[in-house]
């Protein structure tokens, strides 16, 4: 099962008061210094990389994952997935992954 992580200001509160940050913006700020992503960026990134999983084994709608990887919406999703992707929707990034897998089994 897949960790939901939730990006609600309390939420970020919460996560910081439990590392024993009182300051919910000091968090905030220490995190992008650490990892270059703000919260929220780092959350997409590992939804994002958690849908690719989902989107190669074939096995799910492109509404399914966006479901399954804790996005609100598909449209939010789909532009989530194409900022993290260079611009590559869900769908045609799929579609990349089995013509290449099928060219490489011929």
């Amino acid at each position: 099962a897949m960790e939901m992580l939730l990006t609600t200001n309390e939420e970020i509160e919460n996560i910081a008061k439990s590392l024993g940050i009182e300051d919910a913006s000091y968090f905030s700020r220490w995190f992008k210094s650490v990892t270059g992503k703000t919260f929220k960026q780092y959350v997409n990134y590992v939804r994002i990389n958690h849908a690719i999983q989902f989107l190669l084994s074939g096995d799910y709608t492109i509404t399914e994952v966006a479901m399954m990887t804790g996005f609100a919406t598909t449209s939010y999703f789909i532009k989530q997935f194409k900022l993290l992707q260079g611009g590559c929707s869900p769908k045609k990034f799929r579609r990349r992954y089995m013509e290449n897998d099928h060219a490489e089994r011929n």
